[in-house]
């Protein structure tokens, strides 16, 4: 970072400073200093247009988010920001779109307008729903639960809400209960692909493969161009051992969605189980190249890696893993058996020791 750069930010920093203040004046020159030193700088941009905003100014905060959308597109606090300035200018169909694209871009603003909706009336079972689907997507599995069960207690009929619930209540571990929800979908439509998907999902982690291959199998019956149906089907055949079989359908599910990252991911697990390691870490990069924040990928990515001997490559990916996620005692182990191949015994017993206090936890 040059100095320019530090300055700049620095500026930005002083103008949300004084905002939060309320000096809003003052803070608006300090955004103008630090775009007269970085006009590239697309937080300042939607600062100083919040800045506008604040003084009554819509037209011109309008075009300061424009400013800072043409610079990162898929920030969504700007469309956010700009859904208020078009409001504001009484362009109600603009403002709708942007607030829309805002929600796209992240649920957390999704859901703040549902909120905001069911405070006017708790009996939405649309919006319930809705929730429920944000606060999924939001991780936030136990809130999303809650949500649908809301949602069903006003509308039992909806099938996707059934389906839905389910998935939350498969990611919180509770398979049985979310099996029990995917039936209820099935009661309602004995050939809904989603739901036969969302049971496959199920059976696997009930450690039923068998059992998970067929409701694949039913899905795809009735949708073949379901990518994710493919891939589960896949990842069943390498529960029962059958490698080539789960190759076959993840590579189905990839001529389907070539971007489709839990494919890459799960290829690349069977060519590891195969030992067929060089094909394996071309698929984990694959998938990281898709989402980089996939930190099951760099783990596997990293013991790849060290399995052919690349130590210090392995020592990377493992810390990128533990980036994502520190409460994974594989991945410190993991770390701790690289670190100790390249002779750094103090860092290795760190990891190590690291590895057995989550393990404990864990229990």
């Amino acid at each position: 970072m040059n100095r320019l750069d530090s300055a700049a930010i620095a500026w930005l920093a002083e103008g949300r400073r004084l905002l939060l203040e309320g000096d809003v004046s003052m803070a608006l020159q300090a955004f103008s200093s630090a775009l007269a030193l970085d006009s590239t700088l697309a937080d300042a941009w939607k600062e100083k247009g919040s800045a506008l905003m604040e003084l009554g100014r819509s037209q011109e905060a309008l075009e300061h988010f424009d400013h800072s959308l043409n610079i990162e597109r898929m920030d969504g606090e700007s469309w956010n920001c700009r859904g208020h300035a078009l409001a504001l200018l009484g362009r109600y169909q603009e403002a709708v779109q942007s607030f829309e694209r805002a929600m796209d871009i992240d649920a957390r603003f999704a859901l703040a307008w549902i909120e905001e909706g069911l405070n006017l009336d708790p009996t939405d079972a649309d919006a319930w729903s809705s929730k429920g689907l944000a606060l999924l997507s939001l991780g936030r599995h136990e809130e999303a639960a809650e949500a649908y069960g809301r949602a069903l207690e006003m509308n039992p009929e909806d099938r996707v809400a059934w389906i839905n619930k389910g998935e939350a209540l498969r990611l919180l571990g509770d398979f049985e209960e979310a099996a029990d929800c995917v039936r209820r979908a099935l009661d309602l439509n004995p050939l809904d692909s989603k739901a036969h998907s969302s049971m496959g999902d199920i059976l696997r982690q009930l450690h039923r493969p068998e059992e998970a291959v067929r409701a694949y199998d039913q899905c795809i019956e009735q949708d073949s161009s379901d990518a994710l149906a493919w891939t589960g089907r896949g990842a069943a055949f390498r529960d029962m051992g059958e490698g080539e079989q789960a190759l076959l359908c993840f590579d189905r599910g990839l001529e389907i969605d070539a971007e489709c990252t839990v494919a890459w991911y799960g290829k690349g697990v069977t060519l590891r189980n195969m030992r067929r390691f060089e094909d394996a870490l071309e698929c984990f990069e694959r998938a990281l190249k898709i989402d980089p924040g996939n930190a099951q990928a760099w783990k596997n990515l990293g013991w790849v890696l060290h399995i052919q001997g690349e130590y210090e490559k392995a020592v990377r990916a493992h810390r990128k893993a533990i980036d994502l996620d520190m409460l994974d005692a594989d991945a410190w182990h993991n770390l701790g058996l690289s670190l100790k191949a390249l002779d750094r015994y103090p860092e290795a017993d760190e990891a190590f020791l690291t590895a057995q206090e989550l393990r404990c936890l864990r229990y």
